[in-house]
């Protein structure tokens, strides 16, 4: 059994936080993990000096946050990372399995027309 070891560098400044995540990657560590309101922009930041470990976000409650932004930011997060975003991402309800992981991969190619949205305006 492989063990994985993740860092939390939560209740530090973002430059103490970026530091410690640098030297987790440097001594093996798998993941660096974040939560709050400004979790994206430290992952953003993480993103820009580590090259292996992965990063996320703690769990995520999908209602309480608007779906097209939390989108926007996951997958900006997946380019800046090169691929090694994940997100913690939840429903809401009393339903235990609402609960899910997702990778975060930006479309190489547009959605076919049935998936376009009647929201949507055409540039």
């Amino acid at each position: 059994m492989v063990e994985k070891i993740g860092i939390a560098p939560l209740e530090v400044s973002a430059s103490e936080a970026i530091g410690l995540v640098r030297q987790a990657e440097a001594g093996g560590f798998e993941s660096a993990w974040t939560s709050g309101s400004h979790g994206y922009l430290r992952l953003a930041a993480f993103a820009q000096h580590t090259e292996r470990i992965t990063l996320g976000t703690a769990v995520v409650v999908q209602p309480l946050i608007n779906p097209v932004a939390h989108a926007d930011m996951l997958t900006d997060l997946g380019d800046l990372a090169s691929g090694r975003a994940i997100a913690g991402i939840a429903g809401s309800g009393r339903s235990s399995t609402a609960s899910t992981a997702s990778s975060a991969t930006r479309r190489s190619t547009p959605p076919p027309a049935s998936a376009s949205s009647s929201r949507c305006c055409a540039s």
